[in-house]
């Protein structure tokens, strides 16, 4: 992502990719990424905007930062 024409490298962790689609187990990691590509933007630029970045600036985004499945 970027702030300004600065590159804020995002990372998403496999629980969190799991998490977000428990009822397809046979898609792949990244097309679970592509699928939810826009999800995982609006969270990380949710958490970075509210300073939650690592000590090397990248934002990271876990299981706890994506909706449980079935959640309203």
């Amino acid at each position: 992502m970027k702030d300004g024409s600065k590159k804020v490298t995002v990372l998403v962790s496999n629980p969190a990719l799991e998490n977000i689609e428990l009822s397809c187990v046979d898609r792949e990691a990244f097309d679970t990424f592509k699928h939810y590509r826009k999800s995982f933007e609006r969270i990380a630029s949710e958490k970075y905007a509210r300073g939650h970045v690592e000590a090397d600036g990248t934002v990271c985004i876990r299981a706890i930062d994506v909706p449980t499945v079935g959640a309203n």
